[in-house]
């Protein structure tokens, strides 16, 4: 339909289409389920409607579906572990956020079990249906247009930005301000999306990205589990705290430093995701 679009228009237009379905699906009742599969629903709306390229294999291998990225599998599950452990690690035993039960008691087989099984069907589902879109379809187009960095920015704030609908409707990050709680996920998500972006970049896999996001939600989910829920947590620790702030920052800087120096051509960005 308009096969002449420009990358960066394709962005564009995809990303409004990712807000609208949010937005749709924050408000309507029982149609939470399918927010996270919304980008991924922009994409086939994309490749099939608008662009035409899912008519293609070469479209379809752009989204980096074909490659495994076994080499980024490492870090991407253990970052988030090791960043957000340690957040909720600091507040633990500095006394600032109570535990449900002592840590003795816990059973650790069966975390590692559920943290296993939840990463792997997370992997396959939810976090693939994010993942599609924004590193697989958005981040390649505006990587190709405004080199790395940059894309990264645009990509994390406007993948923050998504998740608007979840928050002020009071569906999520529900404890303390609203306001002290957007901003802060806010730049911790772009700073996600550097580390994030920097793990597609190397093998140009979405399933390691895919991988990287539900090791984050997954590992979350199970430390939240074990604290008492509180304002100082969500301003310190949680998802999105000044501590994880803070280490995902400081992450995102050693892996762009690795790329200090080293020029990349814009034009053949996108051709190289073409390649299987």
């Amino acid at each position: 339909m308009f096969t002449n679009l420009s990358k960066t228009t394709q962005g564009a237009v995809f990303y409004v289409l990712a807000l609208l379905l949010a937005a749709v699906c924050a408000f309507v009742p029982g149609l939470v389920a399918v927010y996270m599969f919304s980008p991924a629903l922009a994409v086939l709306i994309m490749m099939l409607v608008i662009t035409r390229e899912g008519y293609t294999r070469a479209g379809w291998r752009s989204l980096g579906l074909t490659r495994l990225g076994l080499r980024s599998w490492p870090a991407a599950l253990l970052i988030p572990i090791l960043v957000l452990g340690v957040g909720y690690t600091l507040l633990w035993s500095f006394g600032l956020v109570q535990t449900i039960m002592p840590v003795g008691e816990v059973k650790w087989l069966n975390t590692f079990l559920f943290f296993i099984g939840f990463v792997v069907s997370n992997t396959l589902s939810f976090s693939l249906g994010e993942e599609i879109g924004w590193r697989g379809y958005l981040q390649p187009r505006l990587v190709g247009a405004y080199g790395r960095l940059r894309a990264y920015l645009l990509v994390g704030f406007g993948w923050a930005v998504w998740h608007y609908p979840l928050i002020f409707t009071g569906q999520y990050h529900t404890e303390g301000s609203v306001w002290v709680n957007t901003l802060l996920f806010t730049l911790t998500v772009i700073a996600v999306a550097v580390v994030i972006g920097e793990i597609y970049e190397q093998q140009h896999s979405v399933w390691a990205a895919s991988l990287f996001h539900s090791s984050h939600n997954v590992i979350w989910s199970i430390l939240q589990s074990f604290s008492v829920p509180s304002i100082l947590l969500a301003y310190l620790g949680g998802e999105s705290g000044v501590i994880p702030l803070v280490l995902y920052s400081v992450v995102a800087l050693v892996l762009l430093m690795r790329h200090r120096g080293q020029t990349e051509s814009p034009a053949g960005t996108l051709a190289q995701r073409a390649v299987p």
